[in-house]
């Protein structure tokens, strides 16, 4: 619990759900998913998908910026994406890792 200043105190839970639960069940369903998201992303980039959600951006803005569907890296992309994903999803352990131990004085720091 962490106190509050009217003396309440407010869950952890909260945290662990959205830093560890959630990201984690969104990396998992992308990697089980994996070929549906590589051909969505590619069907999206040639121009050939057409899904439930609308593009966010006007069609002329969308056309002129949308990736060249042979050269660009999709699996790149993914694998950059999910590795940020689960490094920021960790900060919190790594924060208590060098904030709470001893292991920066035998890093050097």
């Amino acid at each position: 619990m962490i106190n509050n200043t009217n003396g309440r105190g407010a869950s952890l839970w909260v945290f662990v759900g959205m830093f560890t639960a959630l990201p984690t069940i969104s990396i998992c369903y992308n990697v089980l998913r994996w070929e549906w998201f590589s051909q969505t992303f590619y069907d999206s980039a040639a121009g050939t998908y057409h899904g439930p959600l609308p593009n966010f951006l006007p069609k002329k803005l969308y056309d002129r910026y949308r990736p060249n569907p042979a050269t660009f890296q999709y699996n790149g992309v993914f694998v950059l994406l999910n590795v940020f994903w689960s490094l920021f999803c960790t900060s919190p352990l790594w924060i208590m890792l060098f904030g709470c131990t001893n292991l920066p004085r035998y890093l050097g720091y």
